[in-house]
This record gives C-alpha cells, structure tokens and sequence, in this order.
C-alpha cells in the first residue's frame, strides 16, 4: 500500500512537471512574439520620423536609407521632397499617392518607376 501511494505521487509530479513545462513554453513563445512586434513598431517610429507629412503630403524626406518605402497615408510627393538626396536608389510610393509634384526628386540619382 506505502510502494502504491508513492507510485501515484510519483507520478503526480511527473503530471505536474509536464504541465509546467508546457506553460513555460508557452509563455516563451508568447513573450518572444511581443517582444519582436515591439521591436517592429519602435523600427516604424524612427523610420517615419524621416519624414515630414503634413496634411497628406510628403514635404520633405530627412532619412539617408538607400532604399525608401514612402508611409501610408502619403497621397502627394511634394515639390523638393527628395531633392539633392544622393543616397536614394529606390522609392516604393503607396497605393494612395495620386500626385508627384515637380521637381520632388531633383538632384537625385533615381527614376521613379510604376511597378505592378
């Protein structure tokens, strides 16, 4: 009877590890999920402070990335708004943007494209 009841405890912690250690996976995985998507949206911030929006019209692109993703919400590319910017090689323009004004990329070594 004393070799049964210590089986059954045994086994109760074997229970209670399992248990355990699934919830501490699972709390891994939860942790490193929010930690990445914080880590995203703090990338975000400091790549919109680059820009200068107002009103829906990019004014002025402060950053030095070679490579640019124009934010959403940007529906004119405003006259200068690149302008003398040697570093750009590439602008992606969203979906919204209706307007390019003239001379938004003078002085700049990139072509603006329209790519499907």
């Amino acid at each position: 009877m004393l070799r049964q009841c210590q089986i059954k405890l045994l086994m109760g912690d074997w229970e209670l590890k399992r248990r355990l250690c699934f919830y501490l996976i699972l709390a891994m995985i939860a942790l490193s999920l929010l930690g990445s998507s914080t880590i995203s949206a703090k990338e975000r911030t400091e790549k919109t402070s680059d820009f200068q929006i107002k009103d829906g019209v990019l004014v002025k692109y402060k950053g030095t990335d070679s490579e640019v993703t124009v934010p959403d919400g940007v529906t004119v590319i405003g006259r200068s708004a690149f302008k003398d910017n040697q570093t750009i090689i590439s602008v992606i323009l969203p979906d919204g943007v209706t307007r390019i004004e003239k001379r938004a990329f003078d002085g700049c070594n990139v072509f603006p494209t329209v790519v499907d």
